[in-house]
């Protein structure tokens, strides 16, 4: 089965349990959020993005989080009423890959090539992850947690890395 989409520059896949979500660029040049059902893989609606560059996406169990680039934050897109409902300004200027890890949100920045750990309710910056762990400037770096660990996939690269934090 496969998904076809409506724009261009298809980026970012989460999952709510019920529906896939992605996003793309519209022919005009916006943004657009899509939700997809996954048994036809058919657009059961779709939603303006706030931003000019949506890229990673993730599910926290209620909310689905959207990194924008051009706009240097992270949406977070509530599913019942169909809009964003916050934003939240990155500590790097380039967010693009997005994780959830049970309690905190970890963000990918291409431009600093850092991880940041957002923390609590208010989603404020908690960390940075050390250098050791994870450096990958100037690269769009897609970015998964299983449960138990963190994986990347660096741009142009065919391999996916385990985040071992020291």
């Amino acid at each position: 089965d496969s998904f076809t989409y409506q724009g261009s520059s298809p980026v970012g896949l989460a999952w709510d349990g019920e529906f896939l979500f992605s996003s793309g660029d519209a022919d005009d040049g916006s943004s657009i959020i899509y939700r997809i059902e996954p048994d036809t893989l058919l657009v059961e609606e779709a939603f303006d993005s706030p931003g000019n560059h949506p890229c990673g996406m993730c599910f926290d169990g209620r909310f689905i989080w959207i990194t924008d680039r051009d706009t240097g934050r992270v949406d977070r897109f509530d599913n019942e009423v169909g809009e964003i409902t916050r934003s939240v300004v990155t500590p790097g200027f380039s967010p693009f890959g997005v994780a959830f890890d049970g309690k905190y949100m970890w963000i990918t920045d291409s431009g600093t090539g850092r991880l940041y750990r957002l923390t609590g309710a208010r989603r404020r910056w908690g960390a940075t992850a050390d250098l050791e762990s994870y450096m990958e400037r100037g690269k769009d770096v897609l970015l998964l947690h299983d449960g138990t660990s963190f994986w990347y996939v660096p741009e142009n690269e065919n391999i996916a890395i385990r985040i071992e934090f020291k």
